[in-house]
């Protein structure tokens, strides 16, 4: 059995049942990102306390089940708190942690609730990845939903201006001069993958029910743009808020198998290259 990370989940979500099934279906390591709960007031206060929930608590439960689990932090932009400056000052020693690797979820997304500045967004991303750079972590990047399915529908809309708000998180990067190989695009699909492997950063695919990316369609984008497997990437996003599934990674491994993607560039996908990306010590 191909050993598999997934590099994005919100392991709030995880219950004993979905860390069991992601052990035996060969998940070995899980990357949980920034986040917290949506309708709810942010602060740093709150932010730091479930970051010291992952290192202690969520770690514990996931080592039970066999499985490292490690943590990208930062302000997800729809989890803004008002005294983000606070948060930002107190984030470099947070990498202290050696549980800590990376920047992530972060970036630009105008149907935050908790604020709809977009220069404020924009200042806080500016700040982000001038601590990734100077510390030489990697940054994941959260991109708004280009398709929405189901209930969702009504209240959590696609946005149709994804391509704009790629292009803007492109140019903030671009003027902050970090390396581009620190640089991970996620919730990527068929009209904007090739924008982000064309300006050479990583390519990171969501599958995930309410996104509409199945295990079939995120193989067959992989199957198209496998010449650059090195710098593709799939992960679930799995959390309790979305419709989600905890077994995105496996499916989509065996989905790829099946139709002829070869082991070693499935093994560089769902293995290699996070491990490389997010400079994991194991």
């Amino acid at each position: 059995m191909l050993k598999m990370i997934d590099f994005h989940v919100h392991v709030d979500g995880f219950a004993w049942k979905e860390f069991e099934l992601a052990s035996m279906c060969g998940v070995d390591i899980l990357i949980t990102a920034a986040y917290y709960p949506h309708k709810v007031e942010v602060t740093t206060s709150k932010i730091l306390d479930s970051i010291e929930k992952i290192i202690v608590y969520d770690s514990w439960r996931a080592g039970m089940h066999s499985i490292k689990l490690f943590a990208g932090i930062g302000i997800n932009p729809m989890s803004i708190p008002k005294d983000y400056n606070d948060f930002l000052q107190k984030m470099p020693r947070l990498f202290d942690k050696d549980s800590v690797v990376a920047i992530g979820e972060v970036g630009l997304d105008p149907r935050s609730e908790t604020c709809t500045d977009m220069q404020i967004q924009i200042d806080i991303l500016k700040k982000e990845l001038e601590i990734a750079k100077e510390l030489m972590k990697p940054v994941f990047i959260h991109i708004p939903p280009t398709g929405v399915t189901g209930v969702l529908e009504k209240d959590w809309k696609s946005y149709k201006n994804t391509k704009k708000i790629l292009a803007k998180d492109i140019e903030i990067i671009k003027e902050s001069k970090i390396d581009h190989d620190l640089i991970l695009f996620d919730h990527l699909d068929e009209s904007v993958i090739e924008i982000v492997l064309n300006q050479g950063f990583n390519a990171g695919i969501t599958v995930q029910p309410w996104r509409g990316m199945s295990p079939t369609r995120a193989s067959s984008i992989i199957k198209k743009f496998e010449h650059e497997y090195k710098r593709l990437f799939i992960n679930s996003d799995f959390s309790d808020t979305l419709e989600s599934d905890c077994l995105a990674v496996p499916k989509t491994a065996k989905r790829m198998r099946e139709i002829g993607i070869s082991e070693d560039k499935i093994d560089s996908i769902i293995w290699k290259n996070p491990l490389r990306f997010f400079k994991l010590r194991i």
